[in-house]
C-alpha cells in the first residue's frame, strides 16, 4: 500500500533518484540523448533541496491512498498562495520514495506565465520506473487535484509526450492552445488545463421582514405536455403534472410556490403533497408573523429531514415523512411573499450580488442515433453544454460515442447523468471506455477539427443513492469528476461526500432539499468544504425553475452550466394562453 506525506529537504537524493530514473527510462527520444546522459543525480539532488527549505518539514504523518482524507494539517491543506509544495509516494515500512508531484497555487508558481496568474499549477509529476503502473501517479495527481478544490489546474508537456498528454487527458485535462519551447530543454511544450468547478457562494442572513398575516393557503394542480417524453434510467413522463400553493393575505398579497411530485426520487405522490400542505404546512404557516419565523415553523412542521432513498425504477421509493417537495412549495411560497413585501427580485432577496447564470439542455434515453440527433437540436438551440442521460451500462458507451460523434467540430461539451443505474464496477468500466473523450484530442490547436471527440466534462450520481462509499470509490478512478445528485439532500449529507471525497461537485435542488431555506446550509457547507456546487430543478413549471435560477445567480459562480432546463420541456403555450392552466 502507498501512503502520501510531504517532502522534506532530507528527500531530496530520493527525489533526484526518481526524476533521473524517470526520465532516463521516458524520454529518450523525446529529448536529445545529450540532455539525458548528461543528468546527475547529484546536481538534481542540490536543486532539490533548496526548492524544499522553503516548505517546511513536513514528516508529521502519512495518509492511506484508500482512505478518506483526514482533515489535519499539513498534508491536507491547501497550498500557500504564491509557493510551491512537494508530495511524495511512499512505499509504507521502508519509506522509499516511488514518485512525487509538485504544485501550487497564486500568482508566480508557474514560471512561464504571467505573474499575476492566480490559477493552480501542476510543476512537476514523476514516477520511478520500478513503480509505474502500480496507481502511484494517479494517487499523487488526486491528491492534487483535492487539495486544490476544484480551482483551474494547468500544466506544461512536451509536445511528442503522447503518453503524459493522455494520462493528463484521461485526467480531465485539454490543450488550451498554448505553446512554447523550454530553453532548458530544447523542445516544444504546450500548456494543459483542467476545468474548475463552480464555487458555492454563502448567502448573507435574510432580512428579518415583518408579513402580512396569511389568511388562506390553496394548492391546485397543474398539468401541460411536455415537448417530448423525458426518458431517464428511473421514469419517463410525457406530461407535467406539478402543484402550485398560493398563501394569500389579508390585504391581498398571493405568494407562490410550484412543486412536483418525483415518487421515484424523493418518495413524494401527489396525494402527499396535498396532504402535507393542507395539513401541517398550512397550519404552520398560518402564524407566520416575519419570513424567519415562518420558514422556522414550516421546517419544523415535520419531522427532521432524511436522507437519500432507495430508487426505485418505474415504481415509488419509500414515502418520506419530511415530504421535501411539499415543504419546498410552502418555502417558495413564503419567499415569493417575502420578495413583495420588501419591493426587490428574489434573487436580490437572497443577498449576494447575482451571477450570470447558464443552463444545460438534457438529452433523454432512448436510441443512440435519435439522442444524436436530439443533441443536435439542442446545439443548434444555442445550449453549449448537453445533459446525456444514460440507463443501462451495456448500451451506455454507444449512446455517448454516437452524441460525441454527432456533435464533432462545435463548440460544446457533454455531462454524463446515469441517476443510479450503474454499479461500481459498471461505472469504473463505463468511464474507462469514454476516457479517450475527457480532455478531447491531443491536438492544442484552438479550433476542433471535425473528427474530435467532444469533451466530458462531469459524471452526475453513477451509482445507487446511498452507496456514497461507492461514489468514493468511482471518484477514485474515474477520468471525470463526479457531481453527486441524489445522494445529496440535506446539509449532512453534503457534509459526508465532502468527508469521503466522494464527488467533485453537487446538484442542488430545492425539490429535493425542500427550499430555499435548507438548501442555504447545502451552500454554506459546500463553500466550507472545496465541493463545487450546480443548481438543479426536477421536471417542474418555469416558475419553480425561475426560482432555483435566482438561487444560482446568488449562490454560485463558475464555469460549468447549470441544470435548468425544464421550462424549455413544457411544450410552448398558445398565444394568449395563461402561463399556468389549472384543473
Amino acid at each position: 500500500m502507498t501512503a502520501l506525506r510531504l517532502a522534506t529537504a532530507a528527500d531530496a537524493p530520493s527525489l533526484a533518484e526518481v526524476f533521473v530514473g524517470a526520465w532516463r527510462g521516458d524520454y529518450r527520444g523525446l529529448v536529445s540523448d545529450e540532455i539525458i546522459d548528461a543528468l546527475s543525480a547529484a546536481d538534481w539532488a542540490a536543486r532539490f533541496a533548496a526548492g524544499l527549505r522553503d516548505q517546511g518539514d513536513g514528516a508529521e504523518g502519512a495518509v492511506r491512498l484508500d482512505a478518506p482524507v483526514p482533515s489535519s494539517p499539513p498534508l491536507d491543506s491547501p497550498p500557500p498562495a504564491g509557493r510551491l509544495v512537494t508530495v511524495v509516494a511512499t512505499e509504507p515500512g521502508t519509506d522509499r520514495v516511488l514518485g512525487f508531484a509538485r504544485y501550487g497555487v497564486g500568482p508566480g508558481v508557474d514560471h512561464f506565465a504571467a505573474p499575476d496568474d492566480g490559477r493552480g499549477y501542476l510543476a512537476a509529476l514523476y514516477v520511478h520506473p520500478s513503480a509505474a503502473g502500480h496507481g502511484v501517479g494517479r494517487a499523487l495527481l488526486r491528491h492534487v487535484l483535492d487539495r486544490l478544490s476544484g480551482a483551474e489546474l494547468t500544466l506544461w508537456v512536451f509536445e511528442n509526450n503522447a503518453r503524459a498528454r493522455r494520462m493528463y487527458q484521461r485526467a480531465g485535462f485539454r490543450c488550451d492552445g498554448a505553446r512554447l519551447t523550454d530553453p532548458d530543454w530544447g523542445v516544444p511544450q504546450i500548456r494543459m488545463a483542467r476545468q474548475a468547478v463552480n464555487r458555492a457562494r454563502p448567502l448573507p442572513a435574510l432580512a428579518d421582514l415583518v408579513l402580512p398575516p396569511i389568511r388562506r393557503v390553496e394548492i391546485e394542480p397543474i398539468h401541460r405536455p411536455l415537448r417530448g417524453t423525458f426518458r431517464t434510467a428511473l421514469r419517463e413522463v410525457s406530461e407535467l403534472r406539478a402543484h402550485e400553493v398560493r398563501l394569500i393575505t389579508a390585504d391581498g398579497l398571493v405568494g407562490r410556490g410550484t412543486t412536483v411530485a418525483t415518487p421515484q426520487i424523493t418518495g413524494d405522490t401527489d396525494a402527499s403533497i396535498t396532504a402535507a400542505v393542507r395539513g401541517p404546512l398550512a397550519d404552520a404557516v398560518r402564524r407566520a408573523g416575519s419570513l424567519s419565523d415562518g420558514l422556522r415553523a414550516i421546517h419544523a412542521a415535520l419531522p427532521p429531514a432524511g436522507g437519500p432513498v432507495a430508487p426505485a425504477r418505474g415504481g415509488v421509493a419509500p414515502a418520506r415523512a419530511d415530504a421535501p417537495s411539499a415543504r419546498a412549495a410552502v418555502d417558495l411560497a413564503l419567499h415569493d411573499l417575502a420578495r413583495q413585501v420588501a419591493g426587490e427580485d428574489l434573487a436580490s432577496l437572497l443577498g449576494n450580488a447575482p451571477a450570470a447564470v447558464r443552463s444545460d439542455m438534457t438529452v433523454s434515453v432512448d436510441r443512440a442515433e435519435v439522442m444524436a440527433a436530439k443533441a443536435v437540436e439542442a446545439a443548434d438551440d444555442g445550449f453549449d453544454t448537453i445533459k446525456v442521460k444514460l440507463a443501462d451500462a451495456s448500451l451506455d458507451v454507444a449512446r455517448v460515442r454516437a452524441v460525441s460523434r454527432a456533435l464533432a467540430g462545435r463548440p460544446v461539451c457533454l455531462r454524463l447523468d446515469a441517476n443510479q443505474a450503474w454499479t461500481r464496477e459498471q461505472a469504473v468500466a463505463v468511464l474507462d471506455q469514454l476516457a479517450d473523450l475527457a480532455g478531447g484530442a491531443p491536438d492544442p490547436r484552438p479550433a476542433r477539427p471535425s473528427d474530435e471527440p467532444i469533451r466530458i466534462t462531469v459524471v452526475e450520481q453513477p451509482v445507487v443513492a446511498q452507496d456514497v462509499e461507492g461514489l468514493a470509490f468511482v471518484r477514485a478512478r474515474s477520468p471525470f469528476p463526479i457531481l453527486a445528485d441524489e445522494a445529496v439532500f440535506t446539509a449532512d449529507d453534503a457534509r459526508r461526500v465532502a468527508d469521503l471525497a466522494a464527488a467533485d461537485m453537487v446538484n442542488l435542488k430545492l425539490l429535493k432539499c425542500g427550499g430555499l431555506w435548507p438548501a442555504r446550509d447545502i451552500v454554506r457547507v459546500c463553500a466550507e468544504a472545496g465541493l463545487g456546487l450546480l443548481i438543479g430543478c426536477m421536471m417542474e413549471p418555469a416558475e419553480g425553475t425561475a426560482v432555483a435560477s435566482a438561487l444560482a445567480a446568488a449562490g454560485a459562480t463558475g464555469p460549468h452550466a447549470h441544470d435548468l432546463d425544464a421550462a424549455w420541456w413544457a411544450a410552448p403555450l398558445a398565444e394568449g394562453a395563461e402561463p399556468l392552466s389549472h384543473r
